[in-house]
């Protein structure tokens, strides 16, 4: 018999659970087709990327969505470089009047990991300034 098995909301909202999903499959030779669903929350302030998509989406009925999904795939990788990568819990939220992301870490970070989100983070304010500068009527870095 083959198993077809679909994952998504919390069971992919971290590497770790990722990790859960991978054993899971990989306990059953059976188990030869895996549907992955976007990912959930991990913890109460963050925001769904079904929830980001739908954003994308109104963006893009407006005509910006090349620029949203740039916007919305760079603060997602830095997202998942600080949360899933380095193990801490940033915080990404998006006012849905007008797709304002902000990106928070955590209070009490070790000199490392702070280096590495400044790091991080300096080279998304790069990317956000660059797309900016080439979509001035769109898009505005605060």
């Amino acid at each position: 018999m083959i198993k077809v098995v679909k994952f998504g909301g919390s069971s992919l909202a971290s590497a770790r659970q990722f990790q859960k999903v991978g054993e899971i499959i990989h306990a059953d030779k059976e188990r030869r087709y895996v549907v992955p669903s976007a990912p959930g929350k991990r913890h109460m302030h963050d925001t769904k990327v079904t929830d980001m998509l739908y954003d994308c989406y109104d963006l893009a009925e407006a005509g910006k969505d090349v620029l949203c999904a740039a916007v919305t795939s760079a603060v997602r990788l830095t997202e998942c470089a600080v949360n899933d990568v380095l193990g801490l819990e940033a915080s990404v939220k998006v006012r849905d009047k007008d797709a304002y992301l902000s990106l928070k870490l955590p209070k009490a970070l070790d000199p490392d990991s702070g280096s590495l989100c400044q790091t991080l983070l300096a080279a998304l304010l790069v990317h956000c300034v660059q797309l900016a500068e080439e979509y001035p009527e769109n898009i505005t870095v605060l």
